[in-house]
């Protein structure tokens, strides 16, 4: 079976936790079929592996407004419904296309409206009618309303929706919904009784609920670090743009981008992860699962995850503060917590879950 991934972003040069859910996706996917993309890019020439690049265009917000108002669509369903992607996905060959994102249907509904039903499988990664409903400002929230409307009028078309989170699977207006249950790869352990009392929170900020969940640890970080001598927060990921920049408590470093994150992560003690508003992809809780490292999360952090591996959830300051602190007094807790969630989920690699996982949705078990 050949399949064609729809991407919003080029794999090959594009990074953050939907883009590696993308490629994790496509990689499960090529043990079964093969697997080729058509892709927006900043670098259409690039050649040397299976994607077709497509320029993206410039955001034009005036005729983006004047194109939504027209089609009635949603301002995000109208900007990626894009003519030389549809042009591609007429003449393609494969039996199967896969929207990464649910405005990644567009361009396929432009092509091949009566295949939908047939041919085409949407990942939707995470809702952004939630996200736009949670983070955008207050005039622009409105438009979460128009954004669900599309995003139910593109599930109804499809063969299958998927989701990363259990529960959205379950509220899925699709007749044929389905939980992408996935893990990652394990990688080389570390012995979490041997690190420094080191908390990391890691995550895009340029994303709202990342940057809201990244100043809730700094608020509660000095409640954590009390007492204990030599703990650091690190923070690590792109900050949002034109954000203020505040003088950070003792302890506290604001690292943005390292060159080394697999080798800081081996020496971190815990993930935290004080998340208010998430869904859909949780990358830097599977990556933490992959090498042992022990999670302080919310339900908005961990997801269905909690499932599957064994993570605990803390849903107020007063358990997260609690449990971080348990981790950063004793490493042989750590030590605990962290090899029980590494061979949780080295099992489950080793068993292939998350390859019969892909391969079911592929083809419609």
């Amino acid at each position: 079976m050949i399949v064609d991934f729809i991407l919003s972003k080029d794999p090959a040069t594009e990074h953050g936790g939907d883009v590696a859910m993308s490629k994790l996706v496509m990689s499960l996917a090529r043990h079964s079929c093969t697997v080729r993309g058509i892709a927006l890019s900043r670098t259409p020439a690039l050649r040397g592996d299976e994607i077709t690049r497509v320029l993206k265009p410039s955001l034009d917000k005036i005729a983006l407004v004047f194109g939504s108002l027209r089609t009635g669509r949603s301002l995000i369903h109208s900007r990626f419904d894009t003519k030389e992607i549809a042009d591609l996905i007429a003449t393609s060959s494969a039996d199967r296309f896969v929207a990464e994102h649910s405005y990644m249907a567009e361009p396929f509904l432009s092509a091949r409206p009566g295949d939908a039903s047939r041919r085409l499988l949407i990942n939707s990664h995470v809702s952004e009618a939630d996200v736009w409903k949670e983070t955008r400002p207050t005039i622009l929230r409105l438009e979460h309303r128009r954004i669900e409307r599309d995003e139910t009028r593109v599930a109804i078309q499809a063969r299958s929706v998927a989701y990363f989170d259990k529960e959205e699977s379950q509220r899925s207006v699709s007749s044929k919904s389905h939980w992408l249950n996935l893990t990652l790869p394990p990688k080389a352990p570390t012995d979490r009784a041997a690190t420094k009392p080191v908390l990391v929170f890691l995550g895009d900020r340029r994303w709202p609920p990342n940057e809201e969940a990244a100043k809730r640890a700094v608020k509660l970080w000095p409640e954590i670090s009390n007492g204990i001598s030599g703990a650091r927060l690190l923070l690590i990921g792109k900050q949002a743009s034109g954000s203020r920049r505040h003088t950070l408590p003792s302890g506290v470093e604001d690292l943005k981008f390292v060159e080394d994150l697999d080798g800081l992560l081996s020496n971190a003690r815990a993930l935290i992860a004080p998340v208010r508003a998430g869904g859909g992809v949780r990358v830097k809780i599977l990556e933490a699962a992959s090498i042992g490292l022990p999670v302080v999360g919310t339900h908005a952090a961990l997801g269905s995850l909690g499932s599957v591996l064994p993570l605990t959830e803390y849903d107020n300051d007063k358990s997260l503060i609690a449990a971080a602190r348990a981790l950063l007094l004793d490493g042989y807790l750590a030590r605990e917590c962290g090899d029980s969630l590494f061979e949780v989920n080295a099992e489950r690699w080793k068993q292939g879950a998350p390859h019969s996982n892909i391969q079911d949705w592929l083809q419609g078990k």
